[in-house]
């Protein structure tokens, strides 16, 4: 009897485990999956949820590639969405999960329009750090931002000041690129 209840214990302590493991990472109680269906929606704020559900949620190190390249061909037809927001999104998720190099030149887009708000210049600054030295050709538009920002005076020290989080993600994404020459 003895003999049995050592492998027995071991079995109920892991089995939740296991159980924990094999559930898919979640945002608001969704999978990626569900999320991915609603990249399509015509609606702006559904999309933007859906892109950010994404970026939250990651990807997956142990994802199938076919299912990261399902998600991605979802994602990259927002690179040409009207909503400055959710085309930074976009590029966070395509530069983090497969490396995509259109990233660069949208990124580099929005930190140049000089109308995203500091959100969108954020997410797109980060989109260039994870790309590091690929994203080498958009160094001049996140220069040009930083010296924007400097312009307008903008107190950067403030926590509460929208424009302190573009600033580093644009600090990082130089850093990054410089990292790899």
């Amino acid at each position: 009897m003895s003999r049995l209840a050592g492998p027995l214990l071991v079995v109920l302590l892991l089995t939740p485990a296991l159980a924990l493991a094999a559930d898919p990472p979640t945002y608001k109680g969704k999978p990626a999956a569900e999320w991915a269906k609603l990249l399509a929606d015509r609606d702006d704020d559904t999309r933007l949820e859906a892109i950010t559900a994404l970026v939250s949620i990651g990807k997956p190190k142990d994802e199938p590639k076919v299912v990261t390249e399902a998600t991605a061909a979802k994602v990259v037809p927002l690179l040409d969405d009207a909503n400055a927001l959710i085309r930074a999104k976009a590029c966070r998720w395509l530069a983090e999960a497969t490396r995509d190099p259109k990233v660069v030149k949208v990124a580099a887009g929005i930190l140049s329009d000089g109308k995203s708000p500091a959100w969108a210049c954020a997410d797109a600054a980060k989109s260039l750090e994870s790309l590091g030295a690929a994203a080498r050709e958009a160094r001049p538009a996140i220069e040009r931002q930083l010296a924007a920002i400097s312009e307008l005076g903008f107190d950067v020290s403030d926590p509460k000041e929208p424009r302190t989080q573009e600033v580093a993600s644009l600090r990082a994404a130089l850093k990054a690129i410089d990292a790899n020459r």
